[in-house]
């Protein structure tokens, strides 16, 4: 019967081109959107799932107060817990302790670099986590201090084609680190990324004390139990474990507990940590917008089909004549429905793999993701899409069948064979209003398209009170400091750079609120507003427009001066403000000019009241005002020059 019905779908398919054709391609199109989203959302439902072990992997999360009271929990915990607890809980098969590196300069010959990615992890990190090594032994790799594992990506950056093990890199331009391993790049999957791993006991020469430390909450510990060890029975001998090892203090944990590994991605919103973390809603509404796609093509199929029901009744006249059932007949039209989907499925894979590549892109340039993996997004990558793809075709092909079959089945042979079958109003009527549904649907996603293009258009030509064009942006350091005003006139020597100055932050990435109030005020009513510490000139590089007053001027002594936006005046419900004393902080000094309102918060809703201050003392980026004739490319490698003989050892 099954190969019957085969056979039947096959001859109407093939009888019938341009119809089969078109939905095919209409499935292809709706099952290759579908699994855009559904690979935003599946490496987030998946997260994590590809450790061997990870329903046994466990962090240890402290629950701590803080000073206004509140409890935070933690996965940053003492050094000294990871061995501790291994030593008193038998239930523990293995730990390992996470310490992020921050950001710490590796060097090899005379290229060096700013690695944010690197992680000092304890021995056994391979052993409890299924991150693969393609070079060196996993028990191994990371039990000697001054080891470290690359990914492949970071090979190619700091090796090439060159074999890497056994070779040296340079950390914080004074400790040697001799490559002992290659992990392949960290997928998207991984809740946990690193591009850099260095064993722990690495830590001694950089800081001694640190490893020992009870009062220090740094590290991340994870532990890994036993088989049909259940983690509620080590967590509740673990207020015991806290008033035996930790002082009774205010800054002790109120609390310890066990996180379930695997739920970190999803359910851990509520814990600081370095794991990635994502919110569920962003997930149903990622799989929500690809399910939309789905129901749009069924929908396209079902509308197709009732239309050629015409042509299709007497088949269905003749079937009943010769005792074919009504549940027959479902099953017929629903496999071929379901036929048509699975020829489409290898089309929409094909569609997949060619538009992914500039999909990335686009969602890179509009910043909406973060595309940190190096792992292509291919669907081969990411075997639980394939599972999802498949899901969807099945189910594509039952909803797009259902309403037809029911349909057509519903025919009365007398009727057929006599040639007076008609449509009757509530089928017409659901017609109609699946038509509707259908552009409904199309005009919601071509308005959906339409906004984010606007609000991306938005983003990139909007004034935030500043100019972006034309400034270039280069990283210092606090071994930088003693020679920035040098750098700083080096720079201003090139003829194509017109003005350069420091700030502690960046533009739309820089936050620090602090209590503002008129001199004549108590505490109790201060407001508190952005407040941005600069170098001279920054406004001038920036163009930020005075409108009342002046800038901050060498020619001057301005060290105790402020400069307020004009969000900031209203706030104070003052009408001028040159002259007024006023306190920022811990600072008190006059009021020397108002600026237009800027944001150099992360874009919101609302414009900040904020006011600038001098500080020459903590600038960490030099913003440089280059000409419009300059080339850029040029321009960089002229900078670097200089920077090089300045700071030979400090990464450009």
């Amino acid at each position: 019967m099954l190969k019957n019905y085969l056979l039947a779908a096959l001859r109407n398919i093939k009888r019938k081109k341009v119809f089969s054709l078109i939905n095919i391609i209409g499935m292809a199109v709706g099952m290759a959107g579908f699994a855009f989203f559904a690979h935003l959302a599946g490496v987030k439902l998946n997260a994590d799932k590809f450790h061997k072990n990870g329903n046994r992997i466990y962090g240890v999360i402290q629950v701590l107060t803080q000073e206004n009271k509140e409890d935070i929990h933690t996965a940053f915990t003492p050094a000294p817990l990871s061995k501790t607890l291994s030593s008193e809980f038998p239930e523990i098969e293995k730990a390992v302790r996470i310490l992020h590196g921050g950001s710490i300069i590796l060097k090899k010959d005379r290229d060096s670099f700013y690695e944010q990615n690197l992680l000092l992890v304890d021995p056994d990190f391979f052993n409890i986590f299924s991150f693969k090594l393609t070079s060196g032994d996993p028990d191994t790799a990371l039990k000697q201090p001054n080891s470290i594992v690359l990914s492949e990506s970071a090979v190619k950056k700091y090796f090439g084609e060159e074999d890497p093990i056994g070779q040296v890199l340079l950390l914080a331009k004074k400790n040697p680190l001799t490559v002992t391993g290659v992990s392949q790049n960290i997928p998207r999957t991984s809740s946990l990324r690193f591009e850099f791993l260095v064993s722990m006991e690495t830590m001694r020469s950089l800081s001694s004390n640190i490893l020992d430390d009870w009062k220090v909450n740094r590290h991340m510990t994870f532990i890994l139990l036993s088989k049909d060890v259940d983690s509620t029975s080590i967590e509740q001998k673990l207020p015991l474990f806290i008033s035996k090892h930790i002082a009774d203090t205010p800054d002790a944990p109120k609390k310890m507990y066990l996180f379930p590994f695997l739920d970190f991605r999803m359910k851990s919103s509520h814990i600081t940590s370095l794991m990635s973390s994502t919110h569920p809603v962003g997930v149903y509404i990622m799989f929500g917008i690809g399910t939309l796609l789905l129901l749009i093509v069924s929908i396209n199929f079902i509308n197709l089909s009732i239309a050629r029901n015409i042509y299709r009744t007497k088949e269905v006249g003749l079937r009943k004549v010769i005792g074919a059932s009504r549940m027959q007949l479902v099953r017929q039209f629903l496999g071929e429905s379901i036929l048509l989907a699975f020829i489409a499925l290898p089309a929409a894979v094909i569609l997949y793999e060619t538009l992914n590549p500039l999909f990335n892109t686009i969602l890179k340039d509009v910043s909406l993701f973060t595309m940190t993996s190096q792992v292509s997004n291919s669907i081969w990558n990411y075997p639980f899409l394939l599972k999802y793809m498949i899901l969807a075709a099945v189910l594509t092909g039952i909803f797009s069948g259902f309403y037809p079959a029911l349909v057509l089945s519903s025919f009365r042979p007398v009727q057929i064979l006599k040639g007076s079958v008609q449509s009757g109003r509530k089928k017409r009527r659901g017609t109609k209003l699946m038509i509707v549904f259908q552009f409904t649907l199309a005009v919601f996603f071509i308005a959906a398209a339409g906004l984010i293009k606007n609000q991306t258009s938005h983003l990139f030509n909007a004034d935030f009170g500043f100019n972006r064009e034309r400034v270039a942006i280069v990283r210092t350091s606090g071994e930088t400091r003693e020679k920035l005003e040098t750098l700083k006139a080096e720079f201003k020597r090139h003829p194509y750079i017109l003005m350069a100055a420091g700030s502690p932050g960046l533009p739309l990435d820089w936050s620090e609120q602090l209590p503002i109030m008129p001199a004549d005020v108590t505490a109790e009513e201060a407001l508190t507003m952005e407040a941005y510490g600069i170098d001279y000139d920054f406004i001038e590089v920036l163009d930020m427009k005075i409108t009342e007053g002046r800038s901050f001027s060498r020619e001057t002594s301005d060290k105790n001066s402020f400069i307020l936006s004009k969000e900031a005046l209203a706030k104070l419900d003052w009408q001028t403000a040159v002259g007024k004393q006023i306190k920022v902080g811990e600072r008190t000094g006059t009021v020397i000019g108002v600026v237009e309102d800027f944001i150099f918060t992360d874009i919101g809703f609302n414009i900040p009241p904020a006011a600038l201050y001098l500080d020459t003392e903590n600038l960490n980026f030099l913003f440089l005002k280059y000409s419009s004739s300059a080339d850029f490319a040029a321009l960089s490698s002229d900078l670097k020059e200089i920077w090089q003989a300045l700071f030979p050892d400090l990464p450009f």
